[in-house]
């Protein structure tokens, strides 16, 4: 095939599987077999310095596709998403966020121009981490250096800061605007996610519907005990306001806000039954939702009865003197360094095939310029000593272990809580059900 003939056929945004096998691209004098390495690495270098972008990026993708494909380890392609944290600063205090307690503490915004050098090869961005990206004073010039190197860009946000010049980017940027929303009603919505107002959610989220006819809405719901029973009017919001599709994702609890018991795992049968409801919904209102697949399948109504009772028996929310307390624990232990390093395991916990999209095309930067393998494993080190083998940052060591262990066939014991696991939202690799069910001491 020649150059317009791959365009046609790749050009748009997709990370689904592609058949590379026997493709050749002919470029005269050059001619390209788009399924070996080094002639993949020899076309992306030609055309990244030809400047022609989305050649390149294609080519580019293809070599990360015969290298998962191979069972390569250490890469030769460059990221095909990148995962950047442009700014740990949010207005929000979310009872299950870090911010309930650090309250911004030593927040500060991220410079991308390290980075650039990977932007001709790069096919997504994702800008979101801690922080609120709209909240980056330079917010508007780094959009549109994207929109430059035509990169499709995807963001996690919560909506309630929406300048009015930031509006016109959306649609020519943003491929996928993943909103968080966890609640149905004022009243729960403002609870949860402090300092949100659930009215100017709406009204902005209305707003970037009606310029935005391209772009994917995405609800990001965090499920947990405040919540669960909004699900099924979580859906029927979703719907009235213009999304398109919404994810209820699994809450990570954290032992300093002492939140294990909002956790959904220890009502697996009413959970069942509540987003299953939710499901129902949106199939009527032609509506995607996704739940997570632990509480997929069939659920015993009497233990559904008991898990409610139960879970209605403690009081869902603390008042601001709860937080205040929390800061002021917080400042204490960090000024013991308390909170400077965790470590973790990385090894084989589940058994399963293929590999994580995210470690196979992409990598995380977060606000310390510390990469990782991605956004899900937020655990963060005293220095960023884990560099790059040969200077690409698809290749720290941290990836790399990572990735011989799901070629070895297992998900790695940081991977099994990781909301797109629980959602089973991958192309790439699968798991098997019933031992990540029975991983989780799941029985209904």
């Amino acid at each position: 095939m020649n150059k317009s003939e791959l365009l046609a056929q790749y050009g748009t945004f997709s990370l689904n599987r592609i058949t590379t096998k026997g493709l050749i691209l002919d470029d005269d004098p050059f001619s390209f077999l788009l399924d070996d390495i080094d002639d993949c690495v020899r076309a992306r270098n030609l055309y990244v310095s030809r400047g022609q972008l989305l050649i390149a990026k294609i080519v580019n993708y293809m070599l990360a596709v015969n290298e998962v494909e191979q069972d390569v380890a250490i890469y030769r392609h460059y990221p095909v998403l990148l995962h950047i944290e442009l700014t740990n600063r949010c207005n929000c205090e979310c009872i299950m966020c870090t911010h309930s307690y650090t309250k911004n503490d030593g927040a500060t915004f991220c410079d991308i121009s390290d980075l650039e050098k990977y932007f001709p090869t790069c096919r997504l961005i994702v800008i979101n981490g801690i922080g609120e990206p709209f909240l980056h004073p330079d917010i508007k010039n780094i959009l549109q250096k994207f929109k430059d190197y035509q990169i499709k860009v995807s963001t996690t946000t919560n909506l309630s800061y929406l300048p009015d010049d930031l509006l016109p980017y959306i649609p020519k940027v943003f491929h996928r605007l993943s909103i968080s929303c966890d609640g149905a009603s004022p009243e729960t919505f403002e609870s949860i996610r402090r300092y949100g107002k659930f009215s100017k959610f709406v009204e902005n989220v209305k707003r970037v519907r009606e310029i935005c006819g391209d772009t994917i809405l995405h609800m990001a719901v965090t499920t947990m005990r405040q919540n669960l029973l909004e699900a099924p009017d979580i859906v029927k919001l979703a719907y009235e306001i213009g999304f398109d599709e919404v994810r209820f994702g699994r809450l990570e609890t954290n032992p300093f806000l002492k939140n294990e018991k909002d956790a959904l795992i220890h009502y697996p049968n009413l959970a069942a039954k509540v987003l299953c409801e939710a499901v129902e919904i949106g199939e009527k209102c032609g509506l995607k939702v996704v739940i997570p697949i632990v509480f997929q399948g069939p659920y015993n109504e009497s233990e559904a009865e008991k898990e409610k009772a139960r879970m209605l028996l403690s009081e869902f929310y603390y008042d601001d003197r709860y937080y205040e307390e929390l800061n002021r624990q917080y400042m204490k232990l960090k000024k013991d360094r308390v909170f400077e390093h965790f470590a973790y395991q990385p090894k084989g916990e589940v058994h399963c095939t293929g590999i994580c999209h995210w470690l196979a095309f992409g990598s995380n930067i977060n606000i310390k310029g510390q990469i990782r393998p991605c956004g899900e494993i937020i655990r963060e080190i005293s220095e960023n000593t884990d560099s790059p083998v040969d200077g690409n940052i698809m290749n720290t060591n941290e990836q790399i272990n990572l990735r011989r262990i799901f070629i070895n066939g297992f998900l790695p014991d940081v991977c099994t809580n990781c909301s797109y696991m629980m959602c089973n939202e991958f192309d790439w690799f699968h798991v098997e059900i019933d031992e990540y069910n029975e991983y989780f001491g799941i029985k209904r």
